[in-house]
């Protein structure tokens, strides 16, 4: 553990920061201060997760930061040796998202995005992604389903309309290529999704995808 020393030093170094025992869950939750999600599910998981010590603090901060720089080097690198503490669902995440777009490894990207769920069930940007992961492979009926999960836990993402609207889209084009019926999605293209809960969202694109009225 030793090498925490090191690490402090970096954190110093490189951001300005001064970080110790009695400071790094302040210093963890400020750098989730743009999600009040995220800085309640690591309120929660500092709390509960036996131990986190000063080495798991500094090397969670400087994954944070390389992961915020998209410095993949150095995100692999933090990750290694924080594979000895109990992982939390945003390594997972960002695991998933560079074995999505760097690397296009869609199996392990699956598998990242699988195992943030598993810690973290209400993400819907980690159902979005499986979703786009499951049309890529050609699992479209899974695709879909990912797509409509996405919709429903859409308001616990940083940006809750624009999930929403990706998420449309993407079953929109389901329905175009699995479905290939042009007249019911012309109509699913003129319903009026802005004024609709997310429940009246899914119920209908569910609804009309399944030839329901």
């Amino acid at each position: 553990m030793a090498n925490y020393k090191k690490y402090v030093d970096e954190i110093k170094k490189n951001y300005d920061i001064v970080i110790y025992e009695k400071n790094y869950r302040e210093i963890i939750l400020k750098e989730f201060e743009y999600s009040k999600f995220l800085q309640d599910y690591f309120q929660e998981y500092m709390d509960k997760e036996n131990g986190l010590d000063l080495n798991w603090s500094t090397l969670m901060v400087l994954f944070i930061k390389a992961s915020k720089e998209k410095n993949v080097t150095l995100v692999e690198k933090y990750h290694k040796e924080l594979r000895k503490y109990k992982s939390n669902y945003y390594v997972e995440y960002v695991l998933g998202e560079i074995n999505l777009m760097y690397y296009g490894d869609l199996f392990k990207a699956k598998d990242a995005f699988n195992n943030a769920l598993k810690l973290k069930g209400d993400d819907g940007d980690c159902y979005y992604n499986l979703g786009f992961i499951y049309y890529l492979l050609g699992i479209f009926e899974k695709s879909f389903e990912f797509y409509i999960k996405a919709i429903k836990y859409s308001d616990y993402t940083l940006n809750p309309e624009n999930l929403k609207n990706k998420a449309i889209s993407s079953i929109l084009f389901y329905y175009k290529l699995v479905e290939k019926d042009e007249g019911k999605l012309k109509e699913l293209c003129n319903k009026d999704y802005k004024n609709m809960t997310n429940e009246e969202i899914i119920k209908t694109l569910k609804g009309e995808a399944l030839n329901e009225e």
